[in-house]
């Protein structure tokens, strides 16, 4: 017995999103421009797109049973048994899917976070576990960062990383048919499960392939204050990172590091650096355990294989003797070894295990994304590295990772001093076809002149500066990744001017990090205890919060996220430095009278964009079977600023109440959370 909610929210979204030509039509309530006008959606959005709704049906789906029929409902909505477990997955995919959205139409921070809760919510466990690997990330770049010479953000950077690589692998069939044959998915009729295997994997390894950043900046701080020179100024290095990745523990036991040790060769390992290097080696000594660095190591170790060379040379050497890779604090092993604790204490032993390999490709993949490669396996840029460039075939996700990273340098915040007087790309025109990429770097015409001179650093230079007949940038990149040959992956790179049209919108609000997590979790006790909530314990308050549903816990942080849109709209502003304005204590009246309509337009967009519509009241469970909604508007009625002003108007007091009474929690909640205030624009 199928459902029918699931059936007409199915149909909704052929109709509404389906792809026409090179073109997505907008989303209700999201792709829309000043004046109304929807704006193209680019070839990066129409492939990362199509590819989790149409290549990633089923993903996170129970076969077997009926949890796909109204006769077992045991998935979640607003609580637990109020909807079919695969109706549940399915709107999970399409959460993600409308966080891709958001975030390609501003390219920010706070829309970057929907992407990853999404993505942690589906994949790990919850967010609620695992948000101190992000929240770090953009923490420490957006205040440390300014104090280096070079820096540019990694936050927002990952997410367009993970999205190219969703985007070449649904347009590219020989990327698929390889990644498919590496991971055992080559037979007919797999296609599906080996997309959802992508989706997984891939996301993890792009999405945290930064997380050591701050390990990184400190020690780039330290060099920055001395001129980035090298000689016998200090450096600095990490001590106790032996003690911190040994494994000689009690727990878990020895049968479980074994478990991690791919190929048929089980040791004991004594630390996770060993565990790392001998999976590296299972993939890369075939090509590249003869490199220079190996040889001369085994001069003075004879008996030394390539995976002792990788443990003590390498690995262990990249936090306390930096002096060998040229004074460079390697984030990328810190990524992998902080990404490894956090998913043996979130998942467990037993998940691990079940699949080691995939995790442990993850890992490695995250290893070699940066200077490990570049320097330590190959030297790129050296003659012994011509025809040895990595393949799909070696490691698919390295592969990607190394690719996409590299072509990922448009739009990303400058936080370094040089970094800010560089051109950089804003934008990036690609075109994702069956063959490869082409990509068209934009650049903000205004800067033109300065790009053109001969003494300007940054993208721009590298983009029109030639190697061997290429751009400098595209020759790097064919030295790192075997691409443009017959039967490779293609890419072409060019340059372009532009308008500086970028949409995001800017308030006076603004902190170093809004704990949306926090303010999420806070607003959704606000409607569970009903002004009580400053009583309960956060404890409960956040255990509330993870028996909703992905798509509810998206609409609570996202109702936190327009607060900085509704203060601005009656002249206030947040923020946690000291200013001489007069400090908001409460909304008046004829503020909640503008906050009002424009909570509710954001409640109408969000519903519409997941596939609500109105109907009839009916108790709350076959609402949420049948997506339905009495407070929607009907069927046909643009929802805009006008329509959602006239709406509320004629909405009952108490359902008027809901938008704006959330607003005065705010106010106490945005100080508890962040230690902000709010101020009126005039005294």
């Amino acid at each position: 017995m199928g459902y029918r909610a699931l059936e007409e929210m199915r149909k909704k979204n052929v109709s509404r999103y389906q792809a026409d030509g090179p073109r997505v039509p907008a989303p209700a309530g999201y792709r829309r421009l000043q004046g109304g006008k929807s704006r193209p959606v680019c070839s990066l959005e129409r492939e990362a797109v199509a590819f989790l709704r149409e290549s990633c049906e089923d993903l996170g789906f129970d076969p077997g049973g009926s949890r796909g029929s109204l006769d077992d409902l045991d998935g979640t909505s607003t609580r637990q048994g109020q909807i079919p477990y695969n109706m549940e997955k399915d709107i999970d995919r399409l959460c993600l899917e409308n966080a891709v959205h958001r975030f390609l139409e501003t390219g920010i921070a706070e829309d970057a976070f929907d992407v990853y809760f999404c993505y942690l919510e589906m994949f790990v466990g919850n967010y609620g576990e695992s948000r101190k690997m992000i929240e770090m990330l953009a923490e420490f770049e957006s205040n440390a960062g300014s104090l280096l010479m070079k820096h540019r953000d990694h936050y927002s950077h990952s997410v367009y990383v993970f999205l190219i690589g969703l985007a070449i692998y649904h347009s590219n069939p020989d990327f698929r048919r390889q990644y498919g044959a590496f991971y055992g998915f080559s037979q007919e009729g797999r296609e599906n499960r080996a997309a959802c295997h992508f989706l997984k994997y891939w996301g993890m390894a792009a999405l945290f392939h930064d997380i050591g950043y701050p390990f990184e900046l400190p020690a780039e701080q330290v060099k920055s204050y001395f001129g980035n020179s090298g000689g016998n100024k200090p450096y600095m290095v990490y001590r106790n990172v032996d003690e911190y990745v040994d494994i000689t523990g009690d727990s878990p036991d020895s049968g479980f590091w074994q478990s991690l040790l791919l190929g048929g060769d089980k040791f004991q390992p004594k630390s996770l650096d060993e565990i790392l290097a001998h999976n590296m080696a299972y993939r890369l000594e075939k090509k590249y355990g003869d490199y220079e660095d190996y040889r001369n190591y085994q001069q003075s170790h004879p008996d030394a294989g390539y995976r002792e060379y990788l443990t003590r040379e390498v690995l262990s050497c990249r936090p306390s003797n930096p002096e060998k890779f040229g004074n460079f604090m390697d984030h990328a092993y810190f990524s992998a070894v902080l990404l490894f604790k956090e998913l043996l204490e979130v998942l467990g032993p037993e998940q691990m295990t079940e699949c080691a390999m995939e995790y442990m490709d993850v890992l490695t993949a995250i290893l070699l994304h940066n200077s490990l490669y570049k320097f330590s396996i190959t030297n790129y840029k050296s003659s012994y590295n011509q025809g040895r460039q990595f393949d799909v075939s070696t490691h698919p996700l390295a592969f990607l990772l190394m690719l996409c990273d590299e072509l990922q340098c448009w739009d990303r915040a400058s936080y370094g001093q040089n970094s800010r007087n560089e051109v950089h790309a804003m934008d990036c025109e690609l075109e994702f076809h069956e063959k490869g990429v082409s990509a068209t770097y934009v650049f903000d015409q205004g800067l033109k002149a300065k790009a053109g001179r001969t003494d300007t650093k940054g993208t721009y230079r590298k983009l029109v500066t030639p190697d061997a007949g290429h751009p400098v940038f595209l020759a790097d990149i064919e030295k790192i990744v075997h691409i443009n040959e017959p039967g490779t992956l293609q890419l072409t790179v060019g340059t372009a001017f532009g308008p500086n049209n970028r949409l995001r919108k800017k308030y006076l609000s603004n902190s170093n990090f809004l704990h949306l997590y926090h303010f999420a979790v806070a607003l959704n006790g606000r409607y569970t205890y009903m002004g009580a909530e400053e009583q309960v314990e956060d404890a409960r308050l956040e255990a509330d919060f993870q028996k909703l549903s992905l798509e509810y816990k998206l609409s609570n942080i996202n109702q936190a996220k327009k607060f900085a849109g509704h203060l601005d709209a009656i002249g206030c502003f947040y923020t946690d430095r000291p200013v001489a304005y007069g400090l908001v204590t409460a909304f008046t009246p004829q503020d909640l009278e503008i906050i009002g309509p424009r909570e509710h337009l954001r409640w109408l967009a969000e519903k519409q964009s997941m596939g609500w519509s109105y109907g009839e009241k009916q108790p709350k469970a076959i609402r949420e079977q049948t997506r339905t909604h009495e407070l929607m508007m009907q069927e046909g009625v643009p929802v805009n600023a006008q329509t959602a002003k006239v709406h509320y108007e004629e909405l009952p007091d108490e359902e008027k109440d809901k938008d704006i009474e959330p607003m005065n929690s705010m106010l106490k909640l945005i100080e508890k959370y962040d230690g902000l205030r709010i101020y009126q624009k005039q005294i």
